[in-house]
C-alpha cells in the first residue's frame, strides 16, 4: 500500500508538475497570439501603404506620360512656327529683291537729276559770283 501511496504522489506530483507546464505553455500561448495579432495588423497596414505606392507610381507613370505627350505636342508647333518663320523670311526676301531693281533704277534717274542740277547750281552760282565780282570791279574803276 505504500508503495501505491508512493506512486499516487509521484504521479499526482507529475500531474502537477504538468499542470505547471500546461498553465506556462498556455501563458505562453496568450502571448505569442498577442503578437501575432500585433504581427497581423503590422502587415494589413504594409499592404495598405503598398497598395497607395502602387496607386502612386501608376499616377505618377500616367502624369510622365500626359507630360511627354504636351512636351512633344509643343516641340510640333514650335518646328511648325519655325518653318512658317522660314518661309516668311524667303517670301519677305523674295520680294525685297523683286522691289530692289525698280529701286535702283529709281535710284539711279535721281542721281542722275541731281547731277543735272547740279551743273545747273554751279554754273549759276558762278555766273552770280562773276557778275558780282564784275559789278565790283565796275563800281571801282567808274568812281
Amino acid at each position: 500500500m505504500q508503495e501505491i501511496t508512493k506512486k499516487v504522489e509521484r504521479q499526482e506530483l507529475e500531474i502537477h508538475y504538468i499542470k505547471k507546464t500546461l498553465d506556462e505553455l498556455v501563458e505562453q500561448n496568450k502571448i505569442q497570439n498577442k503578437q501575432l495579432s500585433k504581427i497581423s495588423e503590422s502587415i494589413s497596414k504594409q499592404e495598405i501603404i503598398l497598395e497607395r505606392v502602387s496607386n502612386l507610381d501608376n499616377k505618377y507613370t500616367e502624369a510622365i506620360k500626359r507630360l511627354h505627350s504636351r512636351i512633344d505636342e509643343q516641340q510640333r508647333i514650335c518646328e511648325r512656327k519655325i518653318t512658317e518663320n522660314k518661309m516668311n523670311i524667303e517670301k519677305i526676301l523674295n520680294e525685297r529683291n523683286s522691289i530692289c531693281p525698280a529701286l535702283e533704277k529709281d535710284i539711279e534717274f535721281l542721281k542722275k537729276q541731281q547731277e543735272k542740277h547740279a551743273k545747273v547750281f554751279w554754273w549759276a552760282g558762278t555766273l552770280i559770283i562773276s557778275v558780282v565780282i564784275v559789278a565790283i570791279i565796275k563800281g571801282q574803276f567808274i568812281k
